[in-house]
Protein backbone atom coordinates (compact mmCIF):
# COMPACT_ATOMS: atom_id res chain seq x y z
CA UNK A 1 0.00 0.00 0.00
CA UNK A 2 1.19 3.82 -0.59
CA UNK A 3 1.49 5.04 2.64
CA UNK A 4 0.69 8.41 1.54
CA UNK A 5 -3.16 7.17 0.43
CA UNK A 6 -3.58 5.98 4.37
CA UNK A 7 -4.53 9.63 5.16
CA UNK A 8 -7.84 8.89 3.35
CA UNK A 9 -8.45 6.11 5.78
CA UNK A 10 -9.20 8.83 8.54
CA UNK A 11 -7.63 6.60 11.38
CA UNK A 12 -7.14 8.94 14.09
CA UNK A 13 -4.13 8.50 16.06
CA UNK A 14 -3.06 10.34 19.30
CA UNK A 15 0.36 10.87 19.85
CA UNK A 16 1.96 10.82 23.71
CA UNK A 17 4.97 12.13 25.02
CA UNK A 18 6.09 12.02 28.56
CA UNK A 19 8.19 14.55 30.10
CA UNK A 20 10.12 14.60 33.01
CA UNK A 21 13.53 16.44 33.06
CA UNK A 22 14.26 16.00 29.48
CA UNK A 23 12.99 19.19 27.71
CA UNK A 24 16.72 19.56 26.60
CA UNK A 25 15.60 16.37 24.07
CA UNK A 26 11.93 17.19 23.51
CA UNK A 27 11.90 20.24 21.24
CA UNK A 28 13.71 17.67 18.53
CA UNK A 29 11.46 14.96 19.16
CA UNK A 30 8.47 17.44 18.51
CA UNK A 31 10.34 18.65 15.71
CA UNK A 32 10.24 15.10 14.06
CA UNK A 33 6.40 14.39 14.98
CA UNK A 34 6.03 18.53 13.49
CA UNK A 35 7.45 16.19 9.87
CA UNK A 36 5.25 13.12 10.11
CA UNK A 37 4.27 12.58 7.08
CA UNK A 38 1.13 10.89 8.57
CA UNK A 39 -0.43 13.84 10.37
CA UNK A 40 -1.46 12.59 14.22
CA UNK A 41 -5.04 13.87 15.48
CA UNK A 42 -3.33 15.02 18.47
CA UNK A 43 0.03 15.42 20.34
CA UNK A 44 -0.40 15.00 24.09
CA UNK A 45 2.78 16.00 26.40
CA UNK A 46 2.24 15.61 30.17
CA UNK A 47 5.17 16.68 31.91
CA UNK A 48 5.80 15.22 35.52
CA UNK A 49 6.79 18.16 37.49
CA UNK A 50 9.93 18.62 36.03
CA UNK A 51 12.61 20.59 37.52
CA UNK A 52 11.65 24.74 36.26
CA UNK A 53 8.87 23.36 33.86
CA UNK A 54 7.36 26.42 32.13
CA UNK A 55 4.05 27.16 32.15
CA UNK A 56 3.75 26.95 28.08
CA UNK A 57 5.82 25.10 25.86
CA UNK A 58 7.87 27.09 23.77
CA UNK A 59 9.61 25.03 21.23
CA UNK A 60 8.46 24.22 17.62
CA UNK A 61 5.70 21.62 17.66
CA UNK A 62 2.68 20.21 15.72
CA UNK A 63 -0.20 22.71 15.85
CA UNK A 64 -2.57 20.31 17.71
CA UNK A 65 -0.24 20.09 20.99
CA UNK A 66 -1.75 19.41 24.07
CA UNK A 67 0.50 20.27 27.02
CA UNK A 68 -0.43 18.98 30.56
CA UNK A 69 2.22 19.90 33.18
CA UNK A 70 1.61 17.77 36.45
CA UNK A 71 1.76 19.22 39.80
CA UNK A 72 3.69 16.26 41.19
CA UNK A 73 5.68 13.22 39.39
CA UNK A 74 3.52 10.53 39.39
CA UNK A 75 5.51 8.17 37.10
CA UNK A 76 5.44 7.07 33.39
CA UNK A 77 2.34 4.52 33.58
CA UNK A 78 -0.10 6.86 35.54
CA UNK A 79 1.17 10.11 33.06
CA UNK A 80 0.41 7.95 29.91
CA UNK A 81 -3.03 7.14 31.59
CA UNK A 82 -3.67 10.65 32.08
CA UNK A 83 -2.85 11.11 28.46
CA UNK A 84 -5.20 8.32 27.15
CA UNK A 85 -8.06 9.78 28.69
CA UNK A 86 -7.36 13.48 26.20
CA UNK A 87 -7.65 11.42 23.60
CA UNK A 88 -10.96 10.44 23.27
CA UNK A 89 -11.75 10.76 19.80
CA UNK A 90 -8.54 8.56 18.77
CA UNK A 91 -8.78 4.99 17.47
CA UNK A 92 -4.79 4.51 17.84
CA UNK A 93 -2.19 5.40 20.44
CA UNK A 94 1.13 5.97 20.07
CA UNK A 95 3.93 6.69 22.35
CA UNK A 96 6.77 8.02 22.00
CA UNK A 97 9.49 9.26 24.27
CA UNK A 98 11.03 12.67 24.44
CA UNK A 99 14.52 11.01 23.69
CA UNK A 100 13.09 9.30 20.82
CA UNK A 101 13.19 11.11 17.33
CA UNK A 102 11.44 9.65 14.43
CA UNK A 103 11.92 9.45 11.39
CA UNK A 104 8.93 11.51 9.26
CA UNK A 105 7.38 8.54 7.95
CA UNK A 106 7.11 6.67 11.20
CA UNK A 107 3.72 6.89 11.96
CA UNK A 108 2.86 6.51 8.61
CA UNK A 109 4.78 2.83 8.51
CA UNK A 110 2.79 1.84 11.52
CA UNK A 111 -0.63 2.38 10.52
CA UNK A 112 -0.11 0.98 7.47
CA UNK A 113 0.90 -2.42 9.10
CA UNK A 114 -2.30 -1.91 11.38
CA UNK A 115 -4.05 -1.81 7.93
CA UNK A 116 -2.31 -4.05 6.34
CA UNK A 117 -2.49 -6.63 8.77
CA UNK A 118 -5.50 -6.36 11.05
CA UNK A 119 -5.04 -9.20 13.37
CA UNK A 120 -2.44 -6.97 14.86
CA UNK A 121 -3.30 -4.61 17.68
CA UNK A 122 -0.60 -3.33 19.23
CA UNK A 123 2.97 -2.00 17.02
CA UNK A 124 7.22 -2.17 17.74
CA UNK A 125 8.69 0.26 15.54
CA UNK A 126 12.64 -0.30 15.03
CA UNK A 127 14.58 2.10 17.44
CA UNK A 128 18.35 2.73 16.40
CA UNK A 129 21.00 3.83 18.68
CA UNK A 130 20.85 7.92 18.14
CA UNK A 131 24.78 8.20 19.46
CA UNK A 132 25.99 5.77 17.13
CA UNK A 133 23.30 4.86 13.81
CA UNK A 134 25.03 1.82 13.12
CA UNK A 135 23.76 -0.46 15.70
CA UNK A 136 20.26 -0.94 17.06
CA UNK A 137 18.62 0.22 20.43
CA UNK A 138 15.76 -2.53 19.85
CA UNK A 139 13.21 -4.56 17.89
CA UNK A 140 10.64 -4.86 20.54
CA UNK A 141 10.89 -6.69 24.12
CA UNK A 142 11.55 -10.14 24.75
CA UNK A 143 10.07 -12.25 27.65
CA UNK A 144 12.09 -15.14 29.20
CA UNK A 145 9.91 -17.50 31.07
CA UNK A 146 12.12 -16.75 34.51
CA UNK A 147 10.09 -13.77 34.69
CA UNK A 148 13.74 -11.60 32.93
CA UNK A 149 12.36 -9.24 29.74
CA UNK A 150 15.52 -7.23 27.36
CA UNK A 151 15.81 -5.39 24.42
CA UNK A 152 15.09 -7.84 21.71
CA UNK A 153 18.23 -7.00 18.95
CA UNK A 154 19.50 -4.29 21.88
CA UNK A 155 23.24 -3.07 20.28
CA UNK A 156 23.47 -5.48 17.81
CA UNK A 157 25.29 -4.25 14.30
CA UNK A 158 22.08 -3.66 11.79
CA UNK A 159 24.33 -4.42 8.95
CA UNK A 160 24.38 -8.11 10.34
CA UNK A 161 20.71 -8.16 11.87
CA UNK A 162 18.25 -9.82 9.84
CA UNK A 163 15.27 -7.46 10.19
CA UNK A 164 11.82 -8.35 8.88
CA UNK A 165 8.26 -7.55 10.09
CA UNK A 166 7.39 -10.02 12.31
CA UNK A 167 5.27 -11.19 15.83
CA UNK A 168 6.91 -9.95 18.82
CA UNK A 169 6.07 -10.46 22.46
CA UNK A 170 5.86 -6.88 23.52
CA UNK A 171 7.29 -3.06 21.96
CA UNK A 172 9.56 -0.78 24.27
CA UNK A 173 7.00 2.40 24.90
CA UNK A 174 9.95 4.03 24.06
CA UNK A 175 8.27 4.12 20.91
CA UNK A 176 4.82 2.11 20.05
CA UNK A 177 1.45 1.83 19.07
CA UNK A 178 -1.46 0.38 20.62
CA UNK A 179 -5.10 -0.01 19.20
CA UNK A 180 -7.22 2.85 21.66
CA UNK A 181 -9.85 -0.56 22.27
CA UNK A 182 -7.32 -2.98 23.33
CA UNK A 183 -5.37 -0.73 25.60
CA UNK A 184 -8.90 0.66 27.71
CA UNK A 185 -9.82 -3.30 27.94
CA UNK A 186 -6.47 -4.50 28.91
CA UNK A 187 -6.62 -1.06 32.06
CA UNK A 188 -3.96 0.22 30.18
CA UNK A 189 -0.63 0.57 32.22
CA UNK A 190 -0.24 -0.87 35.76
CA UNK A 191 0.16 2.90 38.06
CA UNK A 192 1.84 0.69 40.64
CA UNK A 193 4.88 -0.40 38.62
CA UNK A 194 5.53 3.66 38.41
CA UNK A 195 8.13 3.38 36.09
CA UNK A 196 9.91 -0.01 34.09
CA UNK A 197 8.33 -2.93 33.05
CA UNK A 198 4.95 -1.57 32.54
CA UNK A 199 5.24 -1.86 28.94
CA UNK A 200 5.80 -5.66 29.04
CA UNK A 201 3.23 -5.78 31.71
CA UNK A 202 1.07 -4.21 29.19
CA UNK A 203 1.77 -6.24 26.32
CA UNK A 204 1.07 -9.77 28.32
CA UNK A 205 -2.07 -8.73 30.05
CA UNK A 206 -3.11 -7.70 25.71
CA UNK A 207 -2.12 -11.37 25.18
CA UNK A 208 -3.92 -12.71 27.42
CA UNK A 209 -6.86 -11.32 26.07
CA UNK A 210 -5.78 -12.74 22.70
CA UNK A 211 -4.45 -9.42 21.12
CA UNK A 212 -0.82 -9.57 19.22
CA UNK A 213 1.90 -7.93 18.59
CA UNK A 214 3.57 -6.66 15.29
CA UNK A 215 7.27 -5.21 15.02
CA UNK A 216 7.68 -3.26 11.72
CA UNK A 217 10.84 -3.17 10.64
CA UNK A 218 10.18 -0.06 8.51
CA UNK A 219 8.69 2.31 11.42
CA UNK A 220 12.22 3.74 13.03
CA UNK A 221 13.20 6.33 15.76
CA UNK A 222 16.68 6.93 17.01
CA UNK A 223 16.98 6.73 20.69
CA UNK A 224 19.06 7.98 23.28
CA UNK A 225 17.76 6.21 26.22
CA UNK A 226 17.50 6.10 30.13
CA UNK A 227 18.85 9.61 29.99
CA UNK A 228 17.06 10.78 32.98
CA UNK A 229 17.25 7.61 35.43
CA UNK A 230 20.84 7.82 35.10
CA UNK A 231 21.19 4.33 32.66
CA UNK A 232 19.85 1.00 32.84
CA UNK A 233 22.04 0.35 35.81
CA UNK A 234 21.70 3.27 38.02
CA UNK A 235 20.31 2.32 41.40
CA UNK A 236 16.97 3.75 40.21
CA UNK A 237 16.54 1.62 37.43
CA UNK A 238 17.32 -1.72 38.75
CA UNK A 239 14.93 -0.80 41.68
CA UNK A 240 12.11 0.00 39.74
CA UNK A 241 12.80 -2.63 36.99
CA UNK A 242 13.62 -5.38 39.68
CA UNK A 243 10.62 -4.72 41.68
CA UNK A 244 8.44 -4.43 38.79
CA UNK A 245 9.50 -7.92 36.94
CA UNK A 246 8.52 -9.86 40.13
CA UNK A 247 5.06 -8.46 39.81
CA UNK A 248 4.88 -9.13 36.47
CA UNK A 249 5.19 -12.95 37.00
CA UNK A 250 2.70 -12.81 39.48
CA UNK A 251 -0.37 -10.85 37.85
CA UNK A 252 0.64 -12.67 34.31
CA UNK A 253 1.58 -15.89 34.09
CA UNK A 254 -1.21 -17.98 33.31
CA UNK A 255 -2.58 -21.13 34.91
CA UNK A 256 -0.14 -24.19 34.82
CA UNK A 257 2.79 -22.28 33.50
CA UNK A 258 2.69 -19.91 36.78
CA UNK A 259 3.06 -23.12 39.09
CA UNK A 260 5.21 -25.14 36.83
CA UNK A 261 8.09 -22.20 36.20
CA UNK A 262 7.81 -20.67 39.48
CA UNK A 263 11.35 -22.23 41.21
CA UNK A 264 12.96 -21.00 38.22
CA UNK A 265 11.59 -17.54 38.48
CA UNK A 266 12.91 -18.06 41.97
CA UNK A 267 16.27 -19.12 41.34
CA UNK A 268 16.47 -15.89 38.67
CA UNK A 269 15.36 -13.46 41.60
CA UNK A 270 18.06 -15.29 44.07
CA UNK A 271 20.72 -15.36 41.17
CA UNK A 272 20.33 -11.90 40.67
CA UNK A 273 20.41 -10.63 44.31
CA UNK A 274 23.88 -12.85 44.33
CA UNK A 275 25.10 -10.63 41.46
CA UNK A 276 24.60 -7.39 42.41
CA UNK A 277 26.14 -8.84 45.78
CA UNK A 278 29.01 -9.52 44.39
CA UNK A 279 29.43 -6.40 42.37
CA UNK A 280 28.72 -4.28 45.76
CA UNK A 281 24.79 -3.18 44.92
CA UNK A 282 23.39 -5.63 47.82
CA UNK A 283 21.34 -2.49 49.10
CA UNK A 284 19.48 -1.07 46.05
CA UNK A 285 18.60 -4.93 44.89
CA UNK A 286 17.70 -6.12 48.55
CA UNK A 287 15.43 -3.03 48.75
CA UNK A 288 14.25 -4.01 45.27
CA UNK A 289 13.21 -7.45 46.01
CA UNK A 290 12.10 -6.73 49.63
CA UNK A 291 9.76 -4.24 48.55
CA UNK A 292 8.60 -6.69 45.18
CA UNK A 293 7.55 -9.38 48.68
CA UNK A 294 5.94 -6.66 50.28
CA UNK A 295 3.18 -6.21 46.87
CA UNK A 296 2.74 -9.45 46.48
CA UNK A 297 -0.70 -9.69 48.04
CA UNK A 298 -1.60 -6.45 45.76
CA UNK A 299 -0.24 -8.26 42.85
CA UNK A 300 -2.43 -12.17 43.77
CA UNK A 301 -5.10 -9.77 43.90
CA UNK A 302 -5.15 -8.42 40.33
CA UNK A 303 -3.81 -11.97 39.08
CA UNK A 304 -7.54 -13.13 40.09
CA UNK A 305 -8.89 -10.82 38.20
CA UNK A 306 -6.36 -10.73 34.98
CA UNK A 307 -6.35 -14.76 34.69
CA UNK A 308 -10.55 -14.91 35.17
CA UNK A 309 -10.75 -12.59 31.59
CA UNK A 310 -7.85 -14.56 29.86
CA UNK A 311 -9.06 -15.66 26.05
CA UNK A 312 -6.65 -17.78 25.24
CA UNK A 313 -4.57 -20.91 26.43
CA UNK A 314 -1.51 -21.29 27.42
CA UNK A 315 0.19 -22.34 25.09
CA UNK A 316 -0.36 -19.77 22.59
CA UNK A 317 1.04 -17.15 25.64
CA UNK A 318 4.39 -19.47 26.16
CA UNK A 319 4.62 -19.84 22.33
CA UNK A 320 6.18 -16.16 21.39
CA UNK A 321 8.51 -16.15 25.04
CA UNK A 322 12.01 -16.97 25.13
CA UNK A 323 12.26 -20.53 26.68
CA UNK A 324 15.89 -21.28 26.39
CA UNK A 325 16.66 -22.48 30.57
CA UNK A 326 19.76 -20.49 30.27
CA UNK A 327 19.78 -17.77 27.76
CA UNK A 328 23.55 -17.60 27.41
CA UNK A 329 23.75 -14.18 25.83
CA UNK A 330 21.70 -12.51 27.78
CA UNK A 331 23.42 -13.74 31.03
CA UNK A 332 26.34 -12.65 29.90
CA UNK A 333 24.94 -9.20 29.58
CA UNK A 334 23.29 -9.38 33.02
CA UNK A 335 26.65 -10.58 34.50
CA UNK A 336 28.17 -7.44 32.42
CA UNK A 337 30.18 -9.85 30.91
CA UNK A 338 29.45 -8.48 27.23
CA UNK A 339 28.83 -5.61 25.42
CA UNK A 340 27.52 -5.18 21.89
CA UNK A 341 27.21 -8.94 20.05
CA UNK A 342 29.01 -8.11 17.31
CA UNK A 343 32.54 -7.46 16.22
CA UNK A 344 33.60 -3.73 16.09
CA UNK A 345 35.39 -4.35 13.31
CA UNK A 346 33.03 -3.32 11.08
CA UNK A 347 33.70 -0.47 8.36
CA UNK A 348 34.23 3.04 10.17
CA UNK A 349 36.50 0.84 12.82
CA UNK A 350 38.74 -1.04 10.00
CA UNK A 351 39.01 2.97 8.69
CA UNK A 352 40.20 4.24 11.93
CA UNK A 353 42.42 1.14 12.04
CA UNK A 354 44.11 1.78 9.11
CA UNK A 355 44.65 5.78 10.01
CA UNK A 356 46.24 4.18 13.56
CA UNK A 357 48.10 1.07 13.48
CA UNK A 358 47.41 0.50 17.22
CA UNK A 359 44.00 0.57 16.92
CA UNK A 360 43.94 -3.31 15.80
CA UNK A 361 45.57 -4.13 18.79
CA UNK A 362 43.51 -2.12 21.32
CA UNK A 363 39.91 -3.71 19.72
CA UNK A 364 41.53 -7.38 20.23
CA UNK A 365 42.56 -6.71 23.71
CA UNK A 366 39.13 -5.04 24.07
CA UNK A 367 37.76 -8.32 22.52
CA UNK A 368 39.79 -10.30 24.66
CA UNK A 369 38.99 -8.88 28.08
CA UNK A 370 34.94 -8.88 26.85
CA UNK A 371 35.45 -13.01 26.24
CA UNK A 372 36.98 -13.81 29.51
CA UNK A 373 35.31 -16.59 31.60
CA UNK A 374 32.60 -16.03 34.12
CA UNK A 375 34.70 -18.23 37.08
CA UNK A 376 37.61 -15.40 36.50
CA UNK A 377 34.87 -12.58 36.95
CA UNK A 378 33.50 -14.57 40.29
CA UNK A 379 37.00 -15.00 41.74
CA UNK A 380 37.93 -11.52 41.13
CA UNK A 381 34.59 -10.12 42.99
CA UNK A 382 34.20 -12.60 45.32
CA UNK A 383 38.46 -12.85 46.27
CA UNK A 384 40.44 -10.14 44.43
CA UNK A 385 38.42 -6.79 44.55
CA UNK A 386 37.59 -6.96 48.07
CA UNK A 387 40.86 -7.53 48.82
CA UNK A 388 42.28 -4.46 46.78
CA UNK A 389 39.21 -2.45 48.55
CA UNK A 390 40.88 -3.28 52.01
CA UNK A 391 44.19 -1.30 50.77
CA UNK A 392 42.44 1.62 48.77
CA UNK A 393 40.68 4.41 50.74
CA UNK A 394 39.05 8.08 49.60
CA UNK A 395 38.72 8.96 46.01
CA UNK A 396 39.68 5.62 43.98
CA UNK A 397 41.16 5.71 40.08
CA UNK A 398 41.57 2.96 38.86
CA UNK A 399 44.82 2.84 36.00
CA UNK A 400 44.06 0.80 33.00
CA UNK A 401 40.62 0.00 33.91
CA UNK A 402 39.91 -2.23 30.74
CA UNK A 403 35.96 -3.08 30.66
CA UNK A 404 35.93 -1.81 34.17
CA UNK A 405 35.32 -4.40 35.94
CA UNK A 406 36.50 -2.79 39.51
CA UNK A 407 35.18 0.71 38.67
CA UNK A 408 31.31 -1.33 39.11
CA UNK A 409 32.49 -3.08 41.88
CA UNK A 410 34.02 -0.34 43.65
CA UNK A 411 31.31 2.68 43.87
CA UNK A 412 32.08 6.11 43.17
CA UNK A 413 35.63 4.60 41.60
CA UNK A 414 36.69 6.24 38.48
CA UNK A 415 38.52 4.55 35.89
CA UNK A 416 41.01 5.51 32.67
CA UNK A 417 42.64 3.39 29.93
CA UNK A 418 44.12 4.09 26.59
CA UNK A 419 41.86 1.80 24.59
CA UNK A 420 38.77 4.00 23.46
CA UNK A 421 37.27 0.30 22.42
CA UNK A 422 37.08 -0.32 25.91
CA UNK A 423 36.02 3.31 27.39
CA UNK A 424 33.89 3.66 25.16
CA UNK A 425 31.97 0.24 25.99
CA UNK A 426 32.69 0.96 29.72
CA UNK A 427 30.53 4.47 29.62
CA UNK A 428 28.09 2.40 27.70
CA UNK A 429 27.15 0.75 31.03
CA UNK A 430 27.21 4.14 32.92
CA UNK A 431 31.18 3.73 34.37
CA UNK A 432 33.07 7.24 35.13
CA UNK A 433 35.86 5.91 32.56
CA UNK A 434 38.17 8.41 30.80
CA UNK A 435 40.48 8.25 27.56
CA UNK A 436 44.11 8.66 28.92
CA UNK A 437 47.26 9.71 26.75
CA UNK A 438 49.93 7.39 27.27
CA UNK A 439 51.79 8.25 29.95
CA UNK A 440 49.46 11.14 30.93
CA UNK A 441 46.05 10.96 33.33
CA UNK A 442 43.42 13.96 32.62
CA UNK A 443 43.58 15.03 36.53
CA UNK A 444 44.95 17.64 38.62
CA UNK A 445 47.55 17.29 40.90
CA UNK A 446 46.66 15.93 44.09
CA UNK A 447 43.39 14.60 42.84
CA UNK A 448 43.10 10.70 44.28
CA UNK A 449 43.65 9.35 47.64
CA UNK A 450 44.31 5.89 45.97
CA UNK A 451 45.71 4.20 42.66
CA UNK A 452 45.15 0.74 41.41
CA UNK A 453 47.62 -0.41 38.92
CA UNK A 454 46.37 -4.22 37.90
CA UNK A 455 48.45 -5.80 35.59
CA UNK A 456 49.69 -2.71 33.74
CA UNK A 457 52.92 -2.25 34.47
CA UNK A 458 54.29 -5.49 32.92
CA UNK A 459 53.15 -3.76 29.58
CA UNK A 460 55.26 -0.88 29.67
CA UNK A 461 58.49 -0.57 28.48
CA UNK A 462 59.68 2.18 30.41
CA UNK A 463 57.03 2.21 33.61
CA UNK A 464 58.45 5.86 34.76
CA UNK A 465 56.49 8.03 32.91
CA UNK A 466 53.07 6.52 34.32
CA UNK A 467 54.52 6.40 37.72
CA UNK A 468 55.55 9.78 37.80
CA UNK A 469 51.90 10.83 36.74
CA UNK A 470 50.49 8.54 39.12
CA UNK A 471 52.48 9.84 42.27
CA UNK A 472 50.98 13.35 40.73
CA UNK A 473 47.71 12.81 40.87
CA UNK A 474 48.64 11.46 44.19
CA UNK A 475 47.29 13.33 47.66
CA UNK A 476 50.32 13.16 49.84
CA UNK A 477 50.53 10.07 52.05
CA UNK A 478 48.44 8.50 48.99
CA UNK A 479 48.40 4.75 48.30
CA UNK A 480 49.03 3.24 45.00
CA UNK A 481 48.45 -0.52 44.71
CA UNK A 482 49.85 -2.43 41.76
CA UNK A 483 49.13 -5.91 40.79
CA UNK A 484 51.99 -7.91 38.54
CA UNK A 485 51.95 -11.07 37.19
CA UNK A 486 53.78 -14.35 38.36
CA UNK A 487 55.75 -16.46 36.38
CA UNK A 488 53.74 -18.34 34.50
CA UNK A 489 51.27 -15.54 33.68
CA UNK A 490 54.05 -13.15 32.75
CA UNK A 491 55.08 -15.94 30.13
CA UNK A 492 51.20 -16.58 28.92
CA UNK A 493 51.02 -12.89 27.09
CA UNK A 494 53.35 -11.97 24.06
CA UNK A 495 52.72 -8.45 24.81
CA UNK A 496 54.60 -8.32 28.66
CA UNK A 497 57.77 -6.30 28.73
CA UNK A 498 59.17 -6.17 32.40
CA UNK A 499 58.87 -9.46 34.97
CA UNK A 500 58.77 -7.88 38.42
CA UNK A 501 60.02 -10.21 41.61
CA UNK A 502 59.56 -8.59 45.19
CA UNK A 503 62.44 -7.10 44.60
CA UNK A 504 61.91 -5.28 41.52
CA UNK A 505 58.76 -3.55 42.34
CA UNK A 506 60.01 -2.46 45.08
CA UNK A 507 63.03 -1.17 43.53
CA UNK A 508 60.77 0.49 40.92
CA UNK A 509 58.41 2.08 42.74
CA UNK A 510 61.12 3.37 45.17
CA UNK A 511 62.99 5.03 42.43
CA UNK A 512 59.46 6.66 41.24
CA UNK A 513 58.93 8.32 44.64
CA UNK A 514 57.13 5.94 46.68
CA UNK A 515 57.63 3.16 49.60
CA UNK A 516 56.46 0.03 50.47
CA UNK A 517 53.65 -0.40 52.67
CA UNK A 518 52.85 -4.28 52.02
CA UNK A 519 53.15 -6.98 49.57
CA UNK A 520 50.98 -9.88 49.18
CA UNK A 521 50.00 -12.64 46.53
CA UNK A 522 46.64 -13.77 45.34
CA UNK A 523 45.19 -15.89 45.89
CA UNK A 524 47.82 -16.81 48.23
CA UNK A 525 51.59 -16.96 48.51
CA UNK A 526 52.43 -20.78 46.62
CA UNK A 527 55.36 -21.54 44.71
CA UNK A 528 53.38 -24.26 43.01
CA UNK A 529 50.53 -21.83 42.63
CA UNK A 530 53.16 -19.87 40.20
CA UNK A 531 53.81 -22.15 37.98
CA UNK A 532 50.42 -24.20 37.37
CA UNK A 533 48.35 -20.96 37.53
CA UNK A 534 47.72 -17.94 35.43
CA UNK A 535 45.93 -16.18 37.44
CA UNK A 536 48.84 -15.91 40.19
CA UNK A 537 49.76 -12.21 40.76
CA UNK A 538 52.07 -10.17 42.91
CA UNK A 539 50.29 -7.38 44.73
CA UNK A 540 52.53 -4.44 46.39
CA UNK A 541 50.76 -1.47 48.20
CA UNK A 542 52.84 1.75 48.39
CA UNK A 543 52.82 4.98 49.91
CA UNK A 544 53.65 8.20 48.01
CA UNK A 545 56.78 10.15 49.93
Amino acid sequence: DNKLDIQHTQSRVGVIIVNWNSFDVLGRCLEALKHQVYVPACVVVVDNDSDDAPEHLDLAMPDNTYYLRLASNTGFAHANNIAVTKLKDCDWIALINPDAFPEPDWLAELVAAARRRPKYSFFSSMTISDQDPDYLDGTGDVYHISGIAWRRGFDRSIAATRLTEEEVFAPCAAAAMYKRSAWEEAGGFDEDFFCYFEDVDLAFRLRLLGYRCLFVPTAIAYHVGSITTGGQQSDFSVYHGHRNLVWTFIKDMPGYAFWLLLPLHVAMNLFTVLRFMLIGRSEVIFRAKLDAIKGIKTAWSKRKQIQAQRRVPVRDILRYMDKRIIPARRLRRVLGLEGRQSSLADAASQQSNAADPGAGNHENYFNYLRKRSLSGLLYRRCCLYPRLSHHTQGRVLDVGCGIGDYVAYRQGAIGVDVNRHAVDWCRKRGLDVRLMEEDRLPFGNASFDSVVLDNVLEHLKEPAGLLSEIARVLDTGGRVVIGVPGKLGYMCDADHKIYYDEARLRATLENAGFRQATVFHMPLKWDWLDSRLPQYCLYGVFVRA
